[in-house]
């Protein structure tokens, strides 16, 4: 059973059924007294999630600026997160707005796709996709969390299989490799921000560019 929620909704405000005959990584649909609408689609039919329900918060305290940016006229809740919803109704996550990746033919990659493909890579440990410019191009960029043993040799082969898994617009061809770990928040997500930053700064040298 997986499910979706943020602080602003106190808890999961979807969650998926298990009798239900769904699509994988679904979490689900909205729970009692609460509604979902995603908008601003793109032809894949990913949009920005918007919520509002008896679990929604009623706004950020003393904060009427930003209030007024993330809620609409309707009393819907902007998530600034990336959501489709299938055949059955339910919703899939497919990452945070902020982070979608915009290539230079304008097609979006989702870096949490790309990510949940790339940990099942035997000796990764950790993986952080990012917009990057490599020379006067937009590329979808990796940097890996390996275990020591891990060459630039099986890594690339191992990417290289993974990325026939998608459509070719959302390959990783060019990626770095560090033994060191991806700084973290709390709550154990890796901070991209800084992973590039370090990737400018040269702190990944061994690098598929």
């Amino acid at each position: 059973i997986q499910g979706y929620g943020l602080t602003e909704t106190v808890g999961p405000i979807c969650i998926s059924k298990p009798t239900n005959k769904r699509l994988p990584y679904s979490v689900g649909a909205p729970t009692s007294n609460n509604e979902c609408e995603i908008r601003d689609k793109d032809e894949n039919g990913v949009g920005i999630l918007w919520v509002r329900g008896h679990q929604v918060f009623n706004g950020y305290l003393n904060n009427d600026e930003v209030n007024a940016t993330v809620f609409d006229e309707k009393g819907f809740f902007n998530t600034g997160d990336m959501m489709y919803m299938d055949k059955n109704g339910e919703l899939h996550f497919a990452g945070r707005k902020k982070q979608v990746i915009v290539l230079d033919s304008g097609k979006n990659v989702y870096p949490d796709e790309l990510e949940a493909l790339f940990m099942d890579i035997d000796g990764v440990k950790n993986v952080a996709v990012f917009e990057h410019k490599v020379g006067d191009k937009t590329v979808a960029y990796g940097v890996f969390q390996v275990e020591p043993g891990m060459t630039m040799e099986k890594l690339s082969a191992a990417v290289a299989e993974a990325n026939k898994k998608v459509a070719s617009y959302k390959w990783v061809t060019h990626f770095a490799m560090t033994t060191e770990d991806l700084p973290l928040t709390s709550t154990q997500k890796v901070k991209h921000h800084i992973v590039r930053q370090n990737l400018i700064n040269g702190k990944y040298p061994d690098r598929h560019e």
